[in-house]
């Protein structure tokens, strides 16, 4: 079986690197006062979600000074629930999350 990588999905890997990049700086920051958080998944664990895994794997929260806890969706969890009702500090999901979050 072999993996395909679309030209749009490496395109949206490059992009949460270097969201999860952008971010672990202010995290250095926000970590004074809590250093563990939660990442809600959109589903289960799988490849699409490899930078969260790889970063943790590799060590790269632990340098942010972040302990991060990557909770897996599914069926019957409201992911957008579990980050707007801060549950979660950080979700997996498509603008729709920010708008239920601003909202």
């Amino acid at each position: 079986m072999h993996l395909l990588i679309t030209p749009i999905k490496s395109q949206l890997l490059k992009l949460c690197i270097i969201t999860i990049s952008l971010l672990l700086p202010y995290n250095q920051l926000f970590s004074a006062t809590q250093d563990t958080v939660t990442v809600q998944l959109k589903w289960s664990h799988q490849f699409q979600f490899a930078g969260f895994y790889a970063a943790f794997e590799n060590g790269y929260y632990e340098e942010a000074g972040l302990k991060v806890n990557i909770i897996e969706g599914g069926v019957d969890i409201n992911h957008i629930d579990e980050v707007v009702g801060n549950n979660a500090q950080f979700g997996v999901e498509s603008p729709k999350l920010l708008l239920a979050r601003n909202n």
